[in-house]
């Protein structure tokens, strides 16, 4: 009989999910942190937001 309740392929599959789980989250800080959206702006004085309404 198993003490832990847990059988081998149920440790198997929980590590492999928690592997998926930290790989993502990892990978999603990284794409987050070396993102250009959040590094300084570009500081061009002459660039000034448009709006061009949609055509009908």
């Amino acid at each position: 009989m198993n003490t832990t309740g847990m059988t081998p392929s149920a440790w198997i599959f929980m590590g492999t999910v928690w592997t998926v789980v930290l790989g993502m989250t990892v990978y999603c800080f990284a794409k987050l942190l070396t993102s250009k959206q959040f590094t300084e702006p570009d500081h061009d004085p002459d660039h000034t937001p448009t709006f061009k309404p949609e055509e009908e």
